[in-house]
C-alpha cells in the first residue's frame, strides 16, 4: 500500500502533538487483504504521516468492529511495556478492503521518554490514592495498581493507576499518582463519569466495549452526516458501502433501510 500524497486528504491536526488526529477525504485502492492486514499495511505506509515507531512497534491490534458496510480496527499503544492511557489509533475500511478514515490519538514516537522513571512503590502510590479521595472517612477496597503512562499536554508521565471501590452509594475511584514525584496527577469516579456518559453521550466517543458489534441501528441522519464529514459524494460513499448513488439517497430521506447482512 502506498503512502497518501499531501493534497489528497483532509485532516485535523492535534492540539498537543502537532500530529494528525483525523485524516480523511480519500480512498485507497480496494484489498482482498483481512481488515487486520489492510490497517497495519496502512499505518506502516503512513508512519512518517502520523510519526509512528518504526515499524509500529508497540502498536496492537485490541479490537475489531463491524458495522453497516464498513470494519473498524482499533490498535492500542505501549511504551516501555506499558499502557498509553488513551493511546490509540482506528482504521476504517470499506467492504471493498478500501481504507477512507483514521483516528489517532497515539503520542508521535519523537516524544515517548526513553525510560519508565518510578521512585514511588506500589504500597506509597496506594496511600497517595487514598488520600486523594472525597469523604477519607470511608472504607475503600483496593485493587492491583499497575503502572501507566498518563498524557499530560505534550508530555507523557510515568503514573500509578490506582482503582479504588466503595459501597452503599457504590463508587470506583480512578486515581492516577505520579511514578516519579507522587503527586495526584488525575482522579475521578468511574461509575458517576459512566452515568454522565450514558445520558450526554461524548460526541466522537469510541463506543463499544464488546470485541465485535452485531447489531447495528440504522439512523438516516448519521448517513447524512458520515458522508458529509468525509466529503464523499452518494456516488462515491455507495462504493463504500456496496450500494448506488440513489439507495444513498433513498437511506438519508427513510425511503428504504439497508438490510441486515
Amino acid at each position: 500500500m502506498k503512502a497518501l500524497k499531501r493534497g489528497t486528504y483532509k485532516f485535523t491536526r492535534g492540539e498537543h502533538y502537532g500530529t494528525p488526529k483525523e485524516v480523511w477525504g480519500f480512498l485507497t485502492r480496494p484489498s482482498p487483504a483481512p481488515v487486520r492486514r489492510i490497517a497495519r499495511q496502512f499505518l506502516d505506509a503512513n508512519t512518517d504521516l502520523f510519526e509512528f515507531e518504526p515499524h509500529l512497534a508497540r502498536l496492537e491490534i485490541r479490537r475489531v468492529i463491524h458495522s453497516l458496510g464498513a470494519t473498524h480496527v482499533i490498535l492500542s499503544q505501549t511504551h516501555c511495556d506499558r499502557h498509553v492511557h488513551r493511546g490509540y489509533v482506528t482504521v476504517h475500511t470499506a467492504r471493498s478492503g478500501r481504507v477512507y478514515y483514521a483516528k489517532n490519538r497515539s503520542v508521535p514516537a519523537r516524544l515517548l521518554p526513553p525510560t519508565f522513571e518510578a521512585r514511588i512503590g506500589r504500597d506509597e502510590a496506594v496511600r497517595r490514592a487514598r488520600r486523594a479521595l472525597p469523604k477519607k472517612g470511608r472504607p475503600a477496597d483496593v485493587h492491583p495498581p499497575e503502572q501507566v503512562w498518563l498524557p499530560r499536554d505534550a508530555k507523557l508521565q510515568p503514573a500509578w493507576k490506582v482503582r479504588l471501590t466503595r459501597r452503599n452509594p457504590r463508587e470506583e475511584w480512578i486515581v492516577y499518582v505520579n511514578a516519579r514525584n507522587g503527586a495526584n496527577l488525575s482522579r475521578y469516579d468511574n461509575l458517576q463519569l459512566s452515568v454522565l456518559q450514558t445520558r450526554v453521550p461524548k460526541r466522537g466517543s469510541e463506543a463499544p466495549t464488546a470485541t465485535e458489534v452485531t447489531h447495528t441501528r440504522f439512523v438516516p441522519n448519521g448517513i447524512r452526516s458520515h458522508r458529509a464529514r468525509l466529503g464523499l459524494s452518494a456516488e462515491d460513499y455507495g462504493r463504500l458501502v456496496g450500494a448506488s448513488a440513489q439507495t444513498i439517497y433513498n437511506w438519508e430521506r427513510e425511503t428504504s433501510t439497508p438490510r441486515a447482512e
